[in-house]
């Protein structure tokens, strides 16, 4: 059995395709720039030069695809990273919680203290 190795950094293009399944999709291009120049995914080399790639990290995947999910549910972002990123986080929580709240009724049938029973 062969190890699959884990690529170290990705192109703008390939978290496209980890994203929306195409490094072309020029909506998924821009939303990576825009956070890049926000400072809300940093890339190994800001300004790599002419003709050169900027390069992200591993860890500027995940939070790539947070920032991804929060965009399309129409979360927006204030413009301090720092402050973006707490808020990113906590909504990214909350959203589980509620995704997880939501699965345990469903499973209990409508059972849920939270959750009320159609009438």
């Amino acid at each position: 059995m062969e190890k699959k190795s884990l690529q170290k950094d990705y192109t703008a293009g390939q978290i496209a395709a980890l994203l929306v399944g195409d490094p072309a999709d020029q909506a998924a291009l821009e939303r990576i720039k825009h956070w890049t120049r926000r400072g809300y995914i940093l890339a190994d080399v800001q300004s790599p030069g002419t003709g050169n790639h900027r390069r992200y990290g591993q860890s500027q995947i995940a939070i790539a695809k947070t920032l991804y999910e929060l965009d399309e549910l129409g979360v927006r972002l204030p413009v301090n990273r720092k402050v973006a990123l707490l808020k990113a986080v906590a909504q990214s929580r909350k959203l589980r919680q509620s995704l997880a709240d939501l699965l345990v009724a469903l499973r209990q049938g409508f059972d849920h203290p939270n959750c009320k029973k159609p009438d």
